[in-house]
């Protein structure tokens, strides 16, 4: 927080403070600060490779596909020779 805001404690929360500027409710405590963050970046992660296994999936259910139009032409070519 910048030091010229108005700050006033959160009764009852001893790391909660309210900025009078614009009412907004702030935990002043870094170390939850820095838990919630690793959290973040976690979910992020999460997501990343849910996106990633997605198109992995996929790719492989094209791969199937292609791989399942070239068994059939081969039967056609043996089948007619």
């Amino acid at each position: 927080m910048i030091e010229n805001e108005k700050v006033v404690k959160v009764e009852g929360h001893a790391d909660l403070i309210r900025d009078m500027n614009n009412g907004a409710i702030v935990n002043n405590n870094m170390s939850e600060y820095n838990k919630y963050m690793t959290r973040k970046k976690i979910l992020e992660i999460d997501k990343n490779e849910m996106k990633q296994l997605k198109s992995d999936m996929l790719e492989m259910k094209q791969l199937k596909s292609d791989m399942s139009e070239m068994k059939q032409l081969l039967i056609q070519l043996l089948e007619k020779k």
